[in-house]
């Protein structure tokens, strides 16, 4: 599955991103990861479906790691996935505090806010 990641063809490459987040183990998450650091390589839109992939098995250090990618729209998608979030522990309010300070993009930069202020330990 995890060489379908990486397959010429767009829809492929979708459909086991998607798949991969669903499964959710530890090689699963791996290969999103990988498809995620490329940010600047490659399209926003393989990001930002890892992004999701991430999302739905709520894998906090991947949506973290997102909130440095180059694109706006795969910031926006981890946002919305931290948004489903309970709560942040430390950790992850200081990275969400760190992703804010350098947003150049107003409204990701209110949203980041707005995390901050709705969750507490």
């Amino acid at each position: 599955m995890a060489a379908l990641a990486y397959d010429p063809e767009w829809p492929v490459r979708q459909r086991a991103i998607m798949a991969l987040g669903r499964i959710g183990s530890a090689r699963s998450l791996e290969t999103l990861a990988a498809v995620l650091a490329m940010s600047g390589e490659g399209h926003w839109f393989e990001r930002e479906s890892a992004v999701q992939a991430m999302g739905e098995c709520n894998n906090m250090p991947g949506l973290l790691a997102a909130l440095s990618d180059t694109s706006e729209e795969v910031r926006r998608m981890a946002v919305r996935h931290l948004a489903r979030q309970p709560r942040f522990d430390a950790k992850a309010r200081g990275a969400i505090e760190r992703a804010r300070s350098r947003e150049t993009n107003r409204t990701i930069k209110a949203e980041l806010k707005s995390l901050l202020d709705g969750n507490h330990e």
